[in-house]
């Protein structure tokens, strides 16, 4: 059975960068960066735990968010 895998966010900040291909249906692989998040001009690269297909995109560029909120909702793909 699929998996889904929750993204979080690391810290609480502004989303300054988004991959451009990001949106349900992409295709990753385990270390895709999605996103960029700023703290305190303190940049953090937030990338896919596992390969899998995004099924939910919970933000935009110039979201704020909060530490541990849902960013990105992804399906790990099976074995």
């Amino acid at each position: 059975m699929p998996e889904l895998i929750q993204i979080k966010a690391p810290v609480a900040g502004s989303v300054v960068d988004i991959n451009s291909s990001l949106r349900p249906g992409m295709q990753v692989s385990g270390g895709t960066e999605l996103l960029i998040l700023e703290r305190m001009k303190l940049l953090c690269a937030v990338s896919a735990p596992c390969t899998g297909t995004v099924s939910a995109v919970m933000i935009g560029l110039g979201s704020k968010v909060l530490e541990g909120e849902i960013l990105v909702e992804m399906v790990a793909q099976g074995d």
